[in-house]
């Protein structure tokens, strides 16, 4: 009984060992953050009649917070979301078509572009991600590490005003429309996987470098063309890669100033399905609705550079 009592003694000092040491090795930070996007979101679609390819400009601004937990400078964790209200872009949306002309002998062939059209567009945006670091290598002030991470996205556009001109047998679609002409959602999922390289100057600033493979992305869109009555959905997977560096500045033993940049590349495809939810007046004679097409290559992308600046607290 002894022997017993003096075993729980002891495990109860190691317990409480253990738990003021590692609540001594943690550390937390937080900061709020600005944040600025550059780039373009692309669709390209390749149905039987001719290829149509749009862009979406993807420069914004968003608020947003990013938090991150460590332990003993061995592995952090961090999680930030950002998100911004619709916003006017100061880009319009791009829409070019090349069209078969081998479908209807009334075509004159025409090797160009077709067709192509200019919208002013809104934007909002929602990202989120969770990243995990784990400093494998060290020897101060410098690290070497492995690093992981899921991201999601979700982008949404809405077009109007859009001009349009047309080429070659489609001289006649050259044009003004004024008001609502098409809504966009696209969504990005990815995991990403790569190595951090971090150095530490005193107390004062700390620099980290990420460069990450990003072996699975998926990409999910939805186009609701008013003007044409039709609704769009695709589906693609793909890879991409991203590097990205940040840095903070400590000017006390608490507050910081943060900030980042990044490049991020994604390249995906699959497949889209169209169905016309009312009478496509661009088929005259012909009343779409009801009517689907399915089994439409797609290819999704994005090409986008991110830059934040924020304030911040150790905890």
């Amino acid at each position: 009984m002894k022997t017993f009592r003096i075993a729980i003694v002891a495990l109860a000092v190691f317990l409480v060992h253990i738990s003021v040491l590692s609540a001594a090795d943690f550390s937390h930070r937080a900061h709020f953050q600005l944040y600025s996007l550059w780039g373009e979101t692309t669709y390209e679609i390749t149905p039987d009649d001719g290829i149509s390819h749009l862009s979406w400009p993807m420069d914004m601004r968003l608020l947003g917070a990013v938090y991150t937990a460590g332990f003993s400078d061995l592995i952090e964790a961090q999680l930030s979301f950002h998100a911004s209200p619709w916003i006017e872009s100061n880009r319009p949306m791009e829409d070019r078509d090349w069209i078969n002309e081998t479908q209807d002998p009334g075509w004159t062939a025409y090797d160009e572009l077709d067709v192509f059209s200019r919208s002013t567009i809104d934007t909002k945006a929602f990202l989120l991600s969770a990243d995990i670091r784990t400093f494998l290598f060290s020897l101060p002030p410098l690290s070497l590490g492995l690093l992981g991470g899921y991201h999601y996205q979700e982008v949404d556009f809405r077009s109007f005003d859009t001009q349009q001109i047309g080429y070659g047998s489609w001289r006649s679609y050259t044009g003004n429309v004024s008001g609502p002409t098409t809504d966009y959602t696209v969504e990005y999922r990815f995991f990403h996987i790569g190595a951090s390289f971090r150095a530490h100057v005193e107390r004062m600033l700390v620099l980290t470098l990420d460069a990450s493979y990003i072996p699975y992305a998926r990409a999910e869109d939805e186009d609701n063309h008013i003007r044409r009555m039709r609704l769009s959905l695709s589906e693609a997977t793909g890879t991409g890669g991203m590097l990205s560096l940040s840095l903070q500045y400590y000017f006390t033993d608490i507050w910081y100033a943060a900030t980042t940049c990044s490049k991020l590349r994604i390249k995906t495809s699959g497949n889209q399905v169209q169905y016309w939810y009312g009478n496509d007046p661009a088929t005259p004679g012909l009343d779409d609705t009801g009517r689907a097409l399915a089994g439409i290559d797609v290819e999704i992308e994005q090409d986008t550079f991110h830059m934040g600046v924020g304030l911040g607290c150790r905890f």
